[in-house]
């Protein structure tokens, strides 16, 4: 929609688009989650999976340690 209007290229990959990732986690079998984070500017799809996973697998580790 950004580039059929002409207000962006919104090409992730040339830095004309950022991406922000709002994540927390919860168990299925207790009403504990851990607090919703914010990774905030990212400018490529492979920083945006790198973040995801490493901020998935610590916050399973918060989680699981209570």
């Amino acid at each position: 929609m950004l580039s059929t209007l002409g207000v962006s290229e919104a090409r992730i990959e040339t830095g004309s688009m950022r991406v922000d990732i709002n994540l927390s986690v919860h168990s299925a079998t207790s009403p504990v989650s851990t607090p919703r984070i914010e990774i905030k500017n990212l400018d490529s799809f492979d920083s945006v999976e790198r973040s995801i996973e490493y901020e998935y697998r610590r916050l399973v580790s918060l989680l699981e340690e209570g």
